[in-house]
């Protein structure tokens, strides 16, 4: 989950099994990438599960990215994963730009080799 403070510009953030959310500040040259995750296992996997909570302060201008799984583990023609990090590295490419998601969205289709993709397709941006 993830509430935001608007006047003190403060997220906080519990995780629970899924991708770390990916929030993106500054401006080229130095932007900085932070993977947001906390401990914590699937939402109803174990009935007496804690979750544990961080929180980290928003600059302006920043982008907050959530996703499922199925955006990154790709399978590519070799049989790898296409995987998380590269995903990162085309969010921070990509970011900043007003129709960034059409861009990551076409350039996974491209690279999933078609329309359908095996896993659940998820990707939400929030800009701050």
């Amino acid at each position: 989950y993830g509430v935001y403070n608007r006047s003190q510009q403060q997220l906080t953030y519990a995780s629970a099994g899924h991708p770390p959310a990916i929030l993106i500040s500054g401006d080229r040259p130095s932007i900085e990438v932070q993977k947001l995750k906390t401990p914590g296992m699937p939402v109803g996997m174990f009935p007496e599960a804690m979750y544990l909570d961080e929180s980290c302060q928003i600059q302006d201008l920043s982008s907050l990215y959530i996703f499922s799984d199925g955006v990154y583990e790709i399978l590519q023609p070799d049989g790898t994963v296409w995987g998380l990090d590269p995903f990162i590295n085309l969010l921070s490419e990509n970011n900043g730009t007003d129709d960034s998601l059409d861009e990551i969205l076409n350039f996974v289709k491209h690279l999933n080799s078609g329309e359908i993709f095996d896993d659940d397709f998820s990707l939400l941006k929030v800009a701050f």
